[in-house]
């Protein structure tokens, strides 16, 4: 009779974890489902057009960009036509290697001033603690103990 008693509660015991297992396993899945959500409303959507200008990222540290190409055809699920100007080839590429290219910003590369700080420099390295802020808050002096600066 103890046996049949200790078998029953044993069956329950399983019951009982394998209920809290499903429970477990059913919060880990609206966790995921919630997570995915989040992180599917934080990406940015890029939109192209056909006509547009695009550069064109080919390395994976994308320090280096081609371009710019002009978009030819806008295919579903992110595939993009791009024509070379140069050569006339059109080739396709995923959306994610390309960044909109602004023609303005181009124009003004070499039309840069030059500022000779002459003695300001050496003024301020050898001035008072008030002369420091002073040349701090212009951006002239230097700051000792940082590396790189």
């Amino acid at each position: 009779m103890a046996y049949d008693q200790v078998g029953k509660e044993r069956k329950l015991q399983l019951q009982e974890l394998e209920e809290l297992h499903l429970e477990e396993y059913e919060n880990s899945w609206i966790y995921k489902q919630n997570v995915k959500q989040f992180h599917d409303n934080q990406i940015l959507r890029k939109e192209f057009q056909v006509g547009q200008k695009v550069l064109l990222f080919n390395s994976r540290l994308k320090l280096i960009a081609d371009g710019p190409f002009v978009i030819t055809n806008v295919f579903p699920y992110g595939a993009i036509e791009l024509k070379d100007k140069t050569t006339n080839n059109t080739f396709q590429v995923n959306g994610n290697q390309l960044k909109i290219f602004h023609e303005g910003l181009v124009s003004t590369v070499g039309e840069m001033e030059s500022i000779s700080l002459g003695s300001t420099w050496r003024h301020c390295e050898s001035g008072t603690f008030g002369k420091r802020i002073v040349c701090e808050e212009k951006g002239l002096m230097r700051r000792k103990g940082k590396k790189g600066v």
